[in-house]
């Protein structure tokens, strides 16, 4: 059941049985995930929570770009299951109390100790990457889930040049055809 974490909508580019997700990696990790096809490359650890967002423009605001900082110039753009997915989220907490929903803080807490994966809300963005009223999910995925996360993905595309290009375009013209199709995902 997932129902506690949704509080919102998730707003994806999917089909039937996949959905795209973003994270963003030094060009060492990036490069290498992306030509290899699998986050299973040096640099890469299995050890520590790794990020994924499903909202393009949330992850181009959270790297700048890729132009934010070394540890975020490569951008990818990740192919998984939906069923993966849904798995992690089955075993993900609100990382945030005040977003909590029908549980005090105390059996909050509780869950917090159970489920090893982090969900958190943010003001999702626009072209300019201007905050929106609507709120993008951030999925933190636990040491525990990031093997079968790396499993489920079934294409790692380095999108680096293209999101310049876009950014560009939005900086030119105030928009860009190339930006993905997002739409609700549906998960009931």
């Amino acid at each position: 059941m997932i129902g506690h974490i949704l509080i919102h909508p998730i707003r994806a580019d999917f089909d039937e049985d996949s959905l795209i997700v973003y994270q963003a990696y030094s060009d060492l990790i990036g490069k290498e995930a992306a030509r290899c096809n699998t986050l299973n490359v040096p640099g890469f650890s299995q050890d520590r929570m790794t990020w994924i967002k499903p909202s393009f423009l949330w992850m181009m605001y959270r790297c700048g770009w890729g132009q934010k900082d070394e540890r975020q110039t490569t951008i990818l753009r990740i192919r998984m299951k939906t069923s993966a997915f849904t798995t992690i989220l089955e075993n993900s907490v609100l990382s945030n109390y005040s977003e909590v929903q029908n549980q005090t803080h105390g059996e909050w807490r509780q869950v917090l100790k159970r489920l090893p994966n982090r969900i958190q809300w943010d003001p999702d963005r626009d072209e300019k990457l201007n905050r929106l009223e609507r709120r993008a999910i951030q999925v933190g995925i636990a040491p525990e889930f990031v093997g079968s996360y790396v499993a489920s993905i079934l294409k790692i595309e380095d999108i680096t040049d293209l999101c310049q290009a876009i950014h560009r375009e939005i900086r030119e013209t105030g928009t860009s055809s190339k930006l993905p199709s997002e739409r609700v995902l549906p998960l009931f």
